[in-house]
């Protein structure tokens, strides 16, 4: 995550204070995309109807997700399962609610993935993980 960080111009991950952005590392289909919040996030939104991603439209997993959905539109591909590293906690407010209803699976459904498995380091500093399948958000806490 160090490295995405420094691709993306942000400087290293500080819990305190909080340096007020979030980093994305996402691999699928051999390729890796780099997303970031806020203003550095993209602002060409390819996915349709970008307001039901409502406050999470500016966040680093709907950037990086957005990235591969306009490769996708592309290449046509479907299917897989991606993998996304994220250098602190997805929001629980806007990126993941249950029962599908969260910015995250909305998008790896758009996405055509199968699955979407992410690592992020928690306010703990230990490392856990979960798995989002399109229709559904399956937490599986821990390593």
């Amino acid at each position: 995550m160090a490295q995405a960080r420094q691709k993306l111009g942000l400087p290293p991950r500080s819990a305190n204070p909080d340096d007020g952005y979030t980093a994305i590392v996402l691999y699928a289909d051999d390729t890796e995309y780099l997303g970031v919040n806020g203003n550095l996030a993209s602002k060409n939104i390819v996915f349709p109807n970008p307001q039901q991603f409502a406050g999470a439209i500016g966040h680093a997993e709907i950037d990086g997700l957005n990235q591969l959905y306009a490769d996708r539109l592309v290449s046509g591909k479907s299917g897989g399962v991606g993998i996304m590293y994220v250098d602190r906690m997805p929001c629980t407010a806007y990126c993941l609610t249950e029962y599908g209803n969260g910015a995250i699976p909305k998008a790896v459904s758009l996405t055509g993935l199968n699955g979407l498995e992410i690592y992020y380091v928690g306010p703990d500093g230990e490392t856990a993980r979960f798995f989002i399948l399109p229709t559904d958000l399956l937490w599986v806490l821990g390593m």
